[in-house]
C-alpha cells in the first residue's frame, strides 16, 4: 500500500487528475474502475474521482509493488528529467524566488516557451535550473512540470513569471485572468508623445505571417471580412518619460495581455518601437542615424506590481546603450526612481 498525503503545493485540484500525475501509465478507465473497488481512497473512503483536494488529505493506494512500479512510471518525464540535469545552459537573471513561484528577467533573443522540438527557451532553462540546483527531485518532476505563466517575444526582454509548484502556478495564473498584476513596459517610440493616454481597440492575428492588425471599432473589422470571433478587445496604457529627438522614452501599462498588443498599438498611431521591423520603424530608424542602431524592438517587461510588492527588472545593455546615445542618461534616476 502506498500512502500520499496532500501538501499545499497539491491542494485545489481535482482528485482524478492528480492520480493521472502520480499513475502516469495508467488510463482514466483503469482509475475510475480502482476508485470504485476501492483500490484507491481518499481519507479512507471510497471516493469519485472529482473531489477537490485539500491539504492533508490522505491518499492511499492499494497495489502491489509492482503494479504500482509499472503504472507510475513515466519514460518520457524519466527522459527530460535526464536531459535537464546536463543541460548546459547561460544561467538565470532570477529577479525573485520562494517555494512556490519565480520570476526571472528574460533576455532578447530567447523564446518564452519553444514551439518546436528541438528549440531552447528559457522555460527549458528554468527546469535546468530547478532540477540541478535540486530544487525540485525526480519524484516531483514525474509528477508536476514547472512552467512560465505569461509569455514575452522572442526579442522582448524582462520579467516572466514562472509557477514551481501547482500552487504557484495556480496562483499565479489566478492573479493573471483577475488582472491583478499590474504590468509595466519600457519602450523606445518614435515621434513626439506629451501627454497621458489609453488606447483601446480590437486586435485581429494573422497566423500566416504572425503579424497582428489594430482597429479602432469592430466593425472595421468586420467590414474586412473578418470573424469575430477573431477579435480581440485590448487596451494600452502609456505614459510618457522623457522626449528627445523626435522619439519619447515611454512607459506602458498593459491592461490586455494580447500577442504583439504594444507593438501593434503604438505603430497604428504612428510611434512605431525602435527596432520594430515587424510594425514598420526601419525607415525611422535609419533617420536617427544612430551609431549603435537597435537589432530589436525596444520593448523591455520592467516591472510587476503586485499587491503589496513591486519587482523590477533592469534595462538590458542594447536598451541603455541607445537611450544614452540620444541623450536620454542625464534623466536615468528619476526613470528608475518614478512611482508606480
Amino acid at each position: 500500500m502506498k500512502q500520499f498525503i496532500i501538501l499545499q503545493a497539491d491542494e485545489n485540484q481535482r482528485f482524478d487528475k492528480y492520480l493521472k500525475r502520480i499513475l502516469p501509465s495508467a488510463s482514466k478507465g483503469f482509475i475510475y474502475k480502482m476508485l470504485r473497488k476501492k483500490n484507491i481512497t481518499l481519507n479512507h473512503k471510497k471516493a469519485m474521482g472529482n473531489e477537490i483536494l485539500n491539504k492533508q488529505d490522505v491518499i492511499e493506494i492499494f497495489f502491489s509493488e509492482d503494479t504500482f512500479q509499472t503504472l507510475s512510471a513515466n519514460p518520457l518525464s524519466e527522459n527530460e528529467y535526464t536531459y535537464y540535469q546536463t543541460l548546459h545552459y547561460p544561467g538565470l537573471d532570477i529577479i525573485y524566488e520562494d517555494d512556490d513561484i519565480l520570476i526571472v528577467n528574460k533576455p532578447a533573443g530567447i523564446l518564452s516557451q519553444k514551439d518546436y522540438k528541438n528549440q531552447l527557451s528559457i522555460n527549458d532553462y528554468i527546469l535546468a535550473y530547478l532540477i540541478q540546483e535540486h530544487k525540485i527531485s525526480e519524484t516531483r518532476f514525474m509528477q508536476f512540470h514547472p512552467s512560465i505563466s505569461n509569455r514575452l517575444d522572442q526579442n522582448t526582454s524582462g520579467l516572466l513569471l514562472a509557477g514551481k509548484t501547482l500552487h504557484g502556478q495556480q496562483t499565479l495564473a489566478d492573479q493573471l485572468k483577475q488582472r491583478s498584476v499590474h504590468k509595466y513596459y519600457r519602450c523606445i517610440v518614435h515621434g513626439i508623445i506629451t501627454s497621458d493616454s489609453q488606447l483601446e481597440g480590437y486586435l485581429y492575428k494573422n497566423e500566416k505571417n504572425n503579424k497582428v492588425q489594430i482597429f479602432k471599432q469592430k466593425n472595421d473589422a468586420l467590414k474586412l471580412n473578418i470573424d469575430e470571433k477573431k477579435l480581440s478587445y485590448i487596451v494600452t496604457r502609456f505614459h510618457p518619460l522623457a522626449s528627445v529627438h523626435q522619439t519619447t522614452y515611454l512607459q506602458v501599462e498593459l491592461i490586455t495581455g494580447k500577442t504583439h498588443q504594444i507593438r501593434a498599438h503604438l505603430s497604428s498611431i504612428a510611434h512605431p518601437i525602435l527596432g520594430d521591423i515587424k510594425y514598420n520603424s526601419q525607415k525611422k530608424d535609419l533617420a536617427l542615424h544612430l551609431l549603435t542602431p537597435p537589432t530589436r524592438q525596444l520593448l523591455h517587461a520592467y516591472c510587476m506590481q503586485f499587491a503589496s510588492d513591486i519587482y523590477i527588472a533592469p534595462l538590458p545593455n542594447d536598451f541603455q546603450i541607445i537611450l544614452n546615445e540620444l541623450g536620454y542618461d542625464e534623466k536615468e534616476d528619476q526613470y528608475a526612481n518614478m512611482e508606480f
